[in-house]
């Protein structure tokens, strides 16, 4: 019978379990789909679960080793830039219910984490800029000096290929999430502030039919966030303006189209639904000239229409930069 190693894992064929890596399989029907096909592989409270993948196996392996059995000890293999670099630590679980990205999750931190950097030498371009926007907006979050660190990173040339480069980026990232987690574990205060660019961003990638992927639309939603009215314009929002363009240029081709042709109205309805909105607030992340803050402002005062507008202007600039 085959069997596949990795590190010191080792596990046979006939107890894997093939999940899309999409979006659509981030739901509570897949989640219970892989619960039954876990008892009937007859997985013990004793068993270990092995998720390897990128974040969207992530999110629906965190959720399934929380729940069956009430909790399984589970190990995760981070195959993407933005999973090794972001998601791998906090524990965080998000799942898509309807049309509301994200809705339902929880915290399951895994026992190990195992990282191998080689996984990005197969990476496509979008997939790698996702991992360069996740990792620069933890790094912005975190500090000015680790910000301008990581941009020394990836912005080198060859920065793919260097592996001590990359592990150095990867490190860097997750030292500087560390923080937040240890200060904020359960995402109540401080840590919010990791989601800078994502109420744009997961509006924009909603809307987009999910063509714009995840971390691409948070790089135009940092964009979009630097351009909102109560935004502060710092030397630091500048430099990552400038970079963030810098890199969507070499993605244009997948991201043009869609981007074109986003309906504005459609935007707004899905930035309303944010779960991190109050019930009269529509809550964002902006840059001020202290760092990053948790801005809230009232649906009643016009708040979906100036990030609205916003967003308009970071779509014009972006498109007239990678056209």
């Amino acid at each position: 019978m085959d069997s596949f190693f990795i590190d010191s894992l080792i596990f046979e064929s006939k107890n894997i379990i093939w999940v899309d890596a999409t979006e659509d399989s981030k739901t509570l029907t897949s989640a219970e789909r892989i619960v039954i096909e876990l008892s009937r592989m007859g997985m013990t409270k004793g068993d270990h679960l092995l998720v390897i993948g990128g974040g969207c196996l992530q999110d629906i392996g965190t959720l399934v080793a929380s729940l069956y059995m009430r909790g399984v000890k589970w190990t995760y293999v981070p195959t993407t830039l933005a999973a090794m670099g972001d998601s791998c630590i906090g524990g965080k679980s998000s799942i898509n219910a309807g049309s509301v990205k994200n809705l339902v999750g929880n915290f399951y931190p895994p026992q190990k984490v195992i990282i191998d950097q080689s996984f990005c030498k197969t990476l496509p371009p979008l997939e790698l800029i996702a991992g360069i926007s996740e990792i620069i907006k933890i790094c912005y979050a975190h500090s000015k000096e680790n910000f301008m660190q990581s941009l020394e990173h990836v912005t080198d040339e060859d920065f793919r290929n260097r592996s001590e480069n990359l592990n150095s980026l990867i490190h860097l990232s997750l030292k500087s999430k560390q923080y937040f987690i240890e200060v904020d574990e359960f995402d109540t205060g401080i840590r919010k502030l990791l989601n800078f660019g994502h109420s744009f961003g997961h509006a924009l990638e909603a809307s987009s039919g999910y063509q714009i992927p995840h971390g691409v639309a948070v790089m135009i939603g940092m964009i979009a966030a630097i351009k909102h009215n109560d935004a502060t314009q710092t030397k630091e929002a500048k430099t990552l303006q400038r970079i963030c363009l810098e890199f969507l240029k070499t993605v244009s081709k997948d991201i043009e189209g869609p981007l074109a042709e986003i309906d504005l109205q459609v935007f707004g309805e899905f930035l309303k639904r944010d779960k991190k909105n109050t019930s009269e607030n529509l809550v964002l992340i902006l840059p001020k000239s202290d760092g990053l803050s948790i801005v809230e402002k009232s649906f009643n005062e016009g708040a979906v229409q100036l990030a609205v507008e916003a967003m308009e202007t970071a779509r014009i600039e972006v498109l007239n930069e990678i056209r």
